[in-house]
């Protein structure tokens, strides 16, 4: 293991700083005697994250910033000039929401979800409680805020710019299913009584 001599902290943004930009600025930096670049975290993070600190995705080198592809141009760049690279992982952080396919996996299907060991979360007899609602869940529903609709081929609950899965339990009591012709139908009858709802996203 290659030692810092001296490390430079780069502060990546998909609308400044791309991988495609930092590999352009190696050359500079190993003038100045810099031997380790330091990165702000590379891992998928949500849509125009200007920092990458609201991990979404662990698995992937985030495509805003330019992907495997960009990595990889980086790193050559920087072993051409005999530097290193020091990432930050930022393993305490994660975002929820839609955009993280662990989270929407435990939204679906619950303390047996393949990735519900990643999150420390407190089920309870009716499931897990999000506190997201702007006004109490009756009111929310009266005020049409909830809707149900398709998305991506996946029936979702819709609360303003937020989605959320139904589990397979909600969806066979509602008799919805994204494969049916007639899913649209059956989506704007629920969605025409703000009750059904309740009943269809439990």
């Amino acid at each position: 293991m290659d030692l810092p001599s001296a490390t430079y902290r780069l502060q990546l943004d998909p609308a400044q700083m791309d991988l495609a930009a930092a590999a352009e600025l190696v050359p500079y930096l190993d003038q100045l005697g810099v031997s380790h670049v330091y990165v702000s975290p590379l891992l998928r993070s949500r849509p125009g994250s200007p920092h990458g600190y609201d991990t979404v995705d662990p698995g992937l080198i985030d495509p805003q910033l330019g992907g495997r592809t960009g990595l990889d141009r980086m790193v050559t760049a920087l072993h051409d000039h005999g530097m290193r690279l020091i990432l930050d992982v930022v393993p305490n952080h994660m975002a929820i929401g839609q955009h993280n396919p662990w989270w929407m996996d435990v939204l679906e299907n619950g303390p047996k979800a393949d990735h519900s060991g990643h999150f420390d979360l407190f089920w309870d007899d009716d499931g897990l409680s999000l506190p997201l609602l702007g006004r109490p869940y009756v009111e929310a529903l009266d005020a049409g805020e909830l809707t149900i609709g398709i998305e991506g081929g996946a029936v979702r609950v819709a609360y303003w710019d937020e989605r959320f899965p139904l589990s397979a339990e909600s969806l066979r009591s509602a008799g919805l299913d994204a494969a049916d012709p007639e899913i649209h139908a059956r989506i704007a009858a629920i969605n025409a009584d703000h009750r059904r709802i309740a009943s269809a996203s439990r």
